[in-house]
């Protein structure tokens, strides 16, 4: 009896050895699992980053120079773009680009007219200078494969503004099927699709109207937008929808305002420059009669953008403009 039970203990005690060996084992396998995984998500981090930094220095690079297009060959990753509240004139948007696995990187003052998400190999990338007549910034537009504006070849006749705007839009971007020109809207399919029209054109989702100075967004419901420029309807064709496009245009109004308020300095200067200093009464008169249209931009917000006012504003300030370099004055820009 006291054998047998001596025997009883011996096992008792190699099977919770076993169990012990048996747990150990497994905390030890979960443990490297956790160091190969961290590894691993620390690796993609650290590339997501880089190809991130790599195309933070293309935009950059991009947005300080006008009338450029290419196209950018990345690792596929997921990239967001966001535009949004707060915007103050001090600091621009509340704006990054950013992927899933990355810190973002601040655009609080650069008007980018993208989707919010792209996931591609590919980036089609073009600038446009934003001139109202003093320049007042670079537009920057960015397309992948996947996405699909479609412009209604209905409202596109030669000589047409859909015409022309569709004709600044890269090469590249249609021969990627991107952007197509077409008398069969419904033929043509992709991952985010936009209709653009021209003219007094009807209620279709997901469809953007040009209608004569106006901008309207046809989405849930109609959001409607004065404009001044091609770059600006060019901005709304490119841009997610009405509120990324209205957030990147206050970014564009900021900077307009920032230039304006330079322009009217140099025009206080010059005007007492020829007044007193050297006096020239052709030059101080222009100087003079330039302040008045020059005033008209200093506009509180994007929405308080009229493209009549501005138009005719900036046929003024040419004017006044080529007056003063027949004067032989210096040239407000």
């Amino acid at each position: 009896m006291p054998q047998r039970s001596k025997m009883s203990r011996g096992m008792t005690a190699t099977f919770f050895n076993w169990i012990f060996i048996i747990i150990a084992g497994a905390l030890i396998i979960m443990f490297f699992f956790k160091i190969i995984h961290a590894q691993a998500k620390l690796t993609e981090t650290e590339i997501s980053t880089r190809v991130l930094k790599d195309l933070e220095d293309i935009i950059i690079g991009k947005s300080t120079t006008s009338e450029t297009a290419s196209e950018i060959k990345i690792q596929n990753r997921e990239f967001i773009i966001e535009c949004a509240e707060p915007c103050t004139e001090r600091t621009g948007c509340k704006s990054s680009i950013s992927t899933p696995n990355s810190m973002p990187i601040e655009m609080s003052g650069q008007p980018i007219f993208s989707l919010q998400k792209i996931k591609a190999d590919t980036i089609y990338a073009f600038t446009l200078s934003w001139n109202i007549p003093f320049h007042a910034g670079n537009f920057l537009y960015l397309a992948s494969p996947g996405e699909k504006i479609i412009f209604d070849s209905a409202t596109c006749g030669a000589g047409t503004d859909c015409d022309r705007i569709f004709a600044k839009i890269p090469q590249r971007i249609k021969n990627a099927r991107i952007a197509v020109q077409t008398a069969n809207p419904q033929a043509e399919q992709g991952d985010f699709v936009r209709k653009v029209k021209f003219g007094n054109c009807p209620y279709e989702e997901n469809t953007i109207c040009v209608d004569g100075n106006k901008i309207n967004f046809y989405e849930s419901s109609t959001k409607s937008f004065n404009y001044y420029g091609d770059e600006t309807v060019l901005g709304a064709i490119f841009s997610q929808d009405s509120k990324t496009f209205e957030c990147n245009m206050k970014k564009a109004v900021y900077k307009m305002k920032n230039i304006q308020a330079v322009l009217e300095g140099k025009r206080a200067q010059f005007s007492t420059y020829y007044q007193n200093e050297q006096p020239n009464q052709n030059c101080q008169s222009v100087y003079n009669e330039i302040q008045a249209p020059l005033d008209t931009y200093k506009i509180n917000s994007y929405g308080d953008l009229n493209g009549g006012t501005i138009s005719a504003n900036s046929e003024e300030l040419s004017t006044i403009n080529n007056a003063m370099r027949r004067y032989s004055c210096s040239s407000l820009y």
